[in-house]
């Protein structure tokens, strides 16, 4: 396998557990090899060194049990990048709302102002044209 090949974990999961069964198994130390044989009596691997046969035998539990830590590692890689992607969103909102505060601000005092004008306790009986003149200029000062 080269390293540009990116493995299917769940495709390797489901290999080791296909092959790794519940059924158990023992070594036996020949003269010149070392056999895995099943319960069954059935030759299961033959090695000719006794670190192979270890290998084997150790990877046959903590090949599938560390594949399946890869894929909960990795679903939670995911959960932390989507969160990243929600907290740099929520941070642009925010910076433009504080970018724009200020202008807010002003626009809500001008408002102010002009609901001012248009109290009655001040000008009781307002004419109609002059609170429509009053709300026209508002409206052409902002343009």
């Amino acid at each position: 396998m080269t390293t540009e090949t990116k493995r299917d974990i769940h495709a390797d999961l489901a290999l080791c557990e296909a092959a790794v069964t519940t059924e158990d198994y023992y070594v036996e130390d020949r003269e010149d090899e070392v056999v895995i044989v099943g319960n069954d009596g059935m030759e299961i691997a033959e090695f000719y060194r006794l670190t192979d046969a270890e290998f084997y035998c150790e990877s046959r539990e903590g090949w599938p049990e560390s594949l399946r830590r890869a894929i909960a590692a990795e679903a939670r890689l995911k959960e932390a990048e989507a969160e990243v992607e929600r907290l740099r969103d929520e941070n642009h909102t925010l910076t433009l709302t504080v970018a724009y505060q200020d202008e807010w601000k002003a626009e809500a005092e001008r408002l102010r102002a002009v609901l001012e004008r248009f109290d009655d306790r001040r000008h009781a009986m307002m004419p109609r044209s002059q609170m429509a003149r009053i709300a026209k200029e508002a409206l052409d000062a902002n343009r």
